[in-house]
This record gives structure tokens, sequence and C-alpha cells, in this order.
């Protein structure tokens, strides 16, 4: 879509609620870009719906419509329809008597996000310097490995639930455009959810993470990635990484692929680095120099994520069992005097960092790179 045919396009779309008493027509969120600088590939836009139930009260919900290239919308909806279950992936959302059926076009319309990107909370935090708690990191990363876990097993239902592994054949989904900008903070308070092992509570000081923006989204074919020519192959050697794969247990190149980006991820926000790629990133978690103050289990995990040989990256069921451990719920207590009042490990300053730099931030932000 050319810019001039998205202007147009963004206000045929908007007066569509416009004219509609029950919707408010909110700000155009961040162009939908791909690769090329300056491409732009759509367009996104904040819709408020007033719901009157049957004894006159009115709630609001914000969602989220998004126009872009028809195909990658057609992929993105059949895709959130098979994730449409998964807590950590963002919900599609519906209205009854929808004005857009008149559009006669694809369009997708999701729940909103409240509490910004993942790439907004790196660059608050960088702004002022600040060093990011290992539980805050530790509570991003469980959500992150959640809704990987969400795409190689799609829950099943309704209702909405939270992602587990299964005892059967991962799908081979892969996001493929898992960056900084698509993972966004929902509430922070998020209802328990009951499993098996009982009830769990994972977003009580940290908001959700979800991710967004499924319009790559595939189901890959190969068996397995294979490392890059371009990559840096004596880092697994180096770190003796090989020594951590399992012994038994397939595995496919969605999979593999998420759990790569899903480790940049995490790299980048350790790093408060917004743009670190894969070499870069291994260089930085091979200096046993770089934030010493990272709890190893933590570095290990991430420098496990980016390992360049797949098979050298931790499972889901591994993952899955270092949830059930408790392994990514560390609380102030497990951080001895880093977790005593005022220390840097201390619920005050999870409760300052969540505050300060997701919930309530107001900090003027330096521009966003083009993804």
């Amino acid at each position: 879509m050319t810019r001039l045919s998205i202007q147009a396009a963004e206000v045929k779309i908007k007066n569509y609620f416009v004219k509609d008493p029950r919707f408010v027509v909110g700000r155009t969120l961040q162009g939908i870009q791909r690769g090329v600088v300056g491409v732009d590939r759509g367009f996104a836009f904040i819709v408020k719906e007033k719901i009157t139930d049957k004894d006159g009260n009115v709630t609001e919900k914000k969602f989220v419509v998004k126009i872009g290239d028809e195909e990658e919308i057609e992929g993105e909806v059949e895709m959130l329809q098979t994730l449409s279950w998964a807590l950590h992936i963002v919900n599609q959302y519906h209205v009854d008597n929808n004005p857009l059926e008149a559009f006669k076009k694809p369009f997708l319309m999701v729940e909103f996000l409240e509490n910004g990107t993942l790439g907004q909370f790196l660059r608050r935090a960088k702004a002022t310097g600040e060093v990011l708690p290992n539980r805050v990191l530790w509570s991003i990363f469980l959500c992150l490995v959640r809704a990987c876990i969400g795409m190689a097993y799609p829950p099943q239902g309704p209702p909405v639930r939270m992602e587990e592994t299964r005892d059967e054949k991962p799908t081979a989904i892969a996001h493929q455009d898992m960056h900084l900008g698509n993972a966004v903070f929902g509430e922070i308070e998020e209802p328990p959810f009951e499993t098996a092992d009982g009830v769990i509570y994972e977003h009580e000081h940290v908001p959700i993470l979800k991710l967004i923006d499924f319009g790559l989204g595939r189901e890959l074919s190969l068996s397995s990635a294979e490392p890059d020519e371009l990559d840096d192959v004596s880092y697994d050697e180096d770190l003796n990484l090989e020594q951590y794969r399992a012994k038994s247990g397939g595995r496919n190149i969605g999979v593999d692929t998420n759990i790569l980006d899903m480790g940049v991820l995490m790299g980048e926000l350790i790093w408060l680095n917004e743009i670190a790629y894969e070499n870069n990133l291994r260089r930085k978690f091979r200096d046993p120099k770089f934030r010493p103050h990272l709890d190893p289990d933590l570095r290990l995990l991430v420098q496990r994520c980016i390992a360049v040989n797949p098979r050298n990256r931790p499972r889901l069921d591994e993952f899955m069992a270092l949830i059930n451990a408790g392994a990514f719920n560390k609380n102030a207590a497990d951080y001895g005097e880093e977790g005593q009042p005022g220390g840097p490990e201390s619920d005050d300053m999870v409760r300052y960092i969540v505050s300060t730099y997701i919930l309530d931030a107001d900090i003027k932000l330096p521009p966003s790179p083009i993804l």
C-alpha cells in the first residue's frame, strides 16, 4: 500500500465506526512496516466500544483495528484462530453487528493491551540508566516462554488457558517477527489460573506480556533448523552448551526458531540494546564480566536459547519443568541481601520498576528504530 492509499483507506475505515454511536475512534498506532525502511504495509488504530447490558449498565472496552496487506491479514486471522485460547498471545476481538463487515476486505480486530511494548519499556529504563532486577527479567521471560509453548501446543478452549506442554507432537508454528515492538504488556492484575498442579499466580507483580502481530506467522515444514554459515560457531563450544543437550525427544524448526527469537529478546532487554543481532549477543554473553549481577541461572538459559546449534537450545518440556519447579518465580528471599528492603531485588524495587517504566511511564522517549 502506498502512503496515499493508506491515508485514504484509514479515513474510510474509521468512518464506519464514527457513524455508529457505540464506538469512539481513538489514535492511530505506529504504521505496520516490514523489512525495508519506509515501506508501509498498513495501519492500526484504537477504538472504544460502549457495551450496554440488559439492565442498562454501560461498560467500555478498547480494541485495535488492523488493516494491511490482504494476504498477511488473512494469514494472521487464521493463525490467531488457531491460537485463540492461548493466554500469552493477543486475542481477537469480536463485536456484534460489526460495521466493518461492509468493508468487503480483510481486516483484523484484537484486544487492546494498555501498557506499551517491550521496546518502550527498554527505552524508558535505558534513558535513566536503570539496571533491571532479575525478578522482573524472569517474569518477562516466563511470559515469552508461555507464548512459545502456546504456539507449539495451542491450548484447547474455551476458555482462554495457561499454556502448557502436552504429551503429543508439537506444531511447527513460528512467529517469524518476534521483535521488541511485537511483545506488549497488558494488565497487572490477571486472575489466577487453575491447572492440574493447582492455582497459578504469574502476574502478581509484573503485567502480563503477550505476543502480537502474527502477519508473518507460519507453520514451517522443515524438520529442524540448521546453523547459518555466518554464525559464530565457536560460541557453543566455548560455553560447552552441548553438555545440556537433551538425550532424547524430537524438536522442529518452528520451536527452535521461536526459542532463538525469544533468547534474542531477552538478551536485548538484559543489555538494554534495542537492536542486537545474534552474534553481537553471543559475544556479550560469552563475557563473564557482562552484567555481573545477572542471575547465573537466567544467564545460562539465555545463553542456551541463542545457541548456534538448535540442538543446544532448551526444549519446551525442559522449560515446562522449570516453570513447575518455580524457577521463573523467584522471590526476594531467593536473592539474600539484595532482596532485603531497599535492595535491587526487593519487592519495593520491583514495584518501583513496574510503576515507573511500565504502568505510569511519562518519560519522553527517544524515537524507536524502524524494524
